[in-house]
């Protein structure tokens, strides 16, 4: 494939109880990538080589955790980021407690919602070696999870082949 692939998934915690609190994902965003570039095939004599070059225009996307993206392979600047937009509603006794822009909200639920949590693409490590995420290559499949914890997001990377089968061990919940 001349494409990457890039997915999310969203892992909670063993420490955040489902009848204390309640996390709900709003949108996974990729800011600042590169949109176009030019592909140019050639043939060595056993296989076809494919190149990118001139990678150009700023895009942003707005993703979810149960699809696939096929984007242009790049180095990731500083520039570009991983944001997620996301709520916790509390409950307590069977009474949920929102708040909204850090302030409750004068009725029965009250739901807190951060703007968003945001890091730099090609700061995240890559699962397992520790070495940071800096490019992506044409024909691999790079998973980042976001797992919520009761105290911080933490955020990884994982590189597979691209029909490779993904190898998280973790417990993945629905949100």
């Amino acid at each position: 494939h001349a494409t990457s692939k890039i997915s999310f998934r969203i892992v909670i915690a063993d420490d955040i109880k489902a009848d204390v609190a309640e996390f709900k994902v709003n949108s996974i965003g990729l800011t600042n990538l590169y949109a176009h570039g030019t592909l140019t095939p050639s043939y060595d004599g056993s296989e076809t080589l494919l190149t990118w070059s001139g990678q150009s225009t700023d895009k942003d996307y707005i993703c979810t955790p149960d699809k696939s993206y096929l984007l242009l392979p790049q180095t990731l600047r500083d520039a570009a980021q991983l944001t997620l937009d996301y709520s916790i509603t509390f409950k307590s006794g069977g009474t949920v407690f929102t708040y909204e822009g850090g302030k409750p909200v004068e009725s029965a639920t009250y739901t807190y919602s951060y703007p968003t949590a945001s890091v730099q693409l090609n700061t995240l490590k890559v699962t397992g070696s520790g070495a940071a995420l800096t490019q992506w290559e044409a024909n691999h499949h790079y998973i980042y999870t976001i797992r919520l914890t009761a105290k911080r997001i933490e955020f990884t990377g994982q590189v597979v082949e691209w029909g490779a089968e993904d190898t998280w061990e973790g417990d993945v919940k629905d949100i």
